[in-house]
């Protein structure tokens, strides 16, 4: 396990939000790759989550409310 730590670490290091990418990251070593658990996230919420990005950055580029 040594060396996912040193990964993790890696990773982790100029993070804005540290201890959040290093707990996604270890859950995700440790609990789905480690132990074939599956993702606390699907894809579904990773396209909702795309969808509210574009749409919150449309709104801050052309000063509208978007409809999603």
């Amino acid at each position: 396990m040594m060396k996912s730590h040193n990964i993790l670490s890696r990773l982790c290091q100029s993070q804005a939000y540290v201890h959040t990418i290093r707990n996604e990251c270890e859950h995700f070593v440790h609990e789905c790759l480690g132990k074939g658990r599956a993702p606390l996230s699907t894809m579904a919420d990773a396209a909702t989550a795309m969808r509210l990005l574009a749409a919150a950055e449309a709104s801050a580029t052309d000063g509208v409310h978007v409809t999603l």
